[in-house]
């Protein structure tokens, strides 16, 4: 049995397989009598593995298992194909996705008073971090699209559409472009070591277990 990890870019692929098992079977009748079981084991293992990714990736993140399980899809094992995957995917996500505090955008003339610093968290645990760098501190800000983001100015960088200067121009607002702020992607978080250790005692377990009783059924 084996299992592989892999991160791409934006996708995380955990696959679960059997090595050599043409080679082995050969050797073994039983396993091959066995295919249509060890089948099963595999996509129980996958199933299994899915689950406890999503909590696992719940219980140390600020996400919801919705989101987890929205960006994972399974594929399952067949008998011509013993491999089961389970493929995250997922670009970086922003940092408004995790926990911001104050998120909201201020206003001049606005009642509230401009935050002092905007402070930010990925993990469930621990205290939230303020968001400055270079002496540049982070704001939140709402587009016209009325999406809120974390963002920070991008120092020698200026507005040079001229629709967008002359907009600001009037409004007295710095000319300075800004950026958005983001944090890890869900693939990134899937494959995090104390994650992926947690996975691998779900999947073992389920394999141990099943193959254990499938043999012992067979040899006794």
């Amino acid at each position: 049995w084996a299992l592989f990890y892999s991160t791409r870019g934006y996708k995380a692929l955990i696959r679960v397989s059997i090595n050599g098992f043409e080679k082995v079977s050969e050797e073994i009748q039983c396993l091959e009598d066995n295919r249509r079981e060890i089948k099963n084991i595999l996509n129980q293992a996958a199933k299994k593995a899915q689950q406890r990714l999503a909590d696992d990736i719940r219980g140390r993140f600020l996400i919801t298992k919705k989101e987890v399980n929205a960006a994972t899809s399974k594929k399952n094992a067949t008998l011509s194909n013993l491999t089961a995957e389970l493929c995250v995917k997922g670009n970086a996500r922003e940092l408004g996705d995790y926990k911001v505090s104050p998120f909201w955008a201020y206003s001049a003339g606005s009642e509230k008073k401009r935050p002092s610093v905007v402070k930010a968290k990925v993990y469930r645990t621990g205290d939230l971090k303020g968001l400055e760098k270079d002496g540049l501190k982070a704001f939140v800000t709402e587009f016209k699209s009325g999406h809120k983001a974390v963002v920070q100015r991008v120092p020698g960088e200026i507005y040079s559409n001229p629709k967008k200067r002359a907009e600001r121009e009037s409004k007295g607002w710095d000319l300075t472009k800004i950026r958005s702020l983001y944090s890890v992607s869900i693939p990134q978080l899937a494959t995090q070591k104390d994650v992926k250790n947690e996975v691998d005692t779900a999947i073992w377990k389920i394999i141990r277990e099943n193959a254990t009783q499938m043999l012992f059924g067979k040899l006794r």
